[in-house]
């Protein structure tokens, strides 16, 4: 798995994580002993998840569109697969539950996969974007009716703009011609 990690743009986070720090670098010890009751809830969340893990199991056709996805994003080997079914079983036991659904899947795949991509450096979609991307058009068709209509739209304007700016006298734009 792989996680991008980016500059917070929240003010208050910003500013929550800034008075955290100093509050860390002015007295370590009192700073862990006041989140001591978060971690100790983290960790029993933790314990607990790795207990339910052997009870979970991924649905076959959800094992099926896993695969289809890293074949069709020509990811090498198997780890790909093997990643995204570890993880969603992870996430679904940290949330205390049982049951594999396709948004759980949706929601690790990207994480899993967008760092197995063959790198184009002329490609303007990260790889992560065609991870999500591919995942919508498998699994919402109606994604797929959505971005042809988006397509068509964006082709009509584009002739549009074209068909304004042809001047007279260009091939395009002799009498008669539209």
């Amino acid at each position: 798995m792989s996680v991008n990690v980016r500059t917070l743009m929240d003010v208050q986070q910003r500013t929550q994580l800034v008075l955290d720090r100093i509050a860390f670098e002015a007295d370590p010890d009192a700073f862990m002993e006041s989140v001591r009751p978060e971690q100790e809830a983290l960790t029993a969340k933790l314990v607990a998840a790795r207990e339910l893990l052997p009870k979970i199991k991924v649905p076959r056709p959800l094992q099926l569109l896993i695969s289809d996805m890293c074949s069709r994003l020509n990811v090498d080997g198997l780890r790909g697969d093997l990643v995204v079914n570890r993880a969603v079983k992870a996430l679904v036991a940290y949330e205390g539950r049982t049951q594999v659904t396709q948004e759980d899947v949706g929601r690790v795949i990207s994480g899993c996969l967008n760092h197995r991509l063959r790198k184009d450096p002329l490609d303007p979609i990260d790889s992560g974007t065609k991870v999500a991307i591919l995942f919508k058009r498998l699994t919402d068709p109606e994604f797929v009716k959505r971005e042809e209509e988006a397509k068509k739209k964006q082709e009509a304007a584009a002739a549009e703009a074209a068909k304004a700016n042809k001047k007279a006298g260009a091939w395009g734009g002799l009498p008669g011609r539209r």
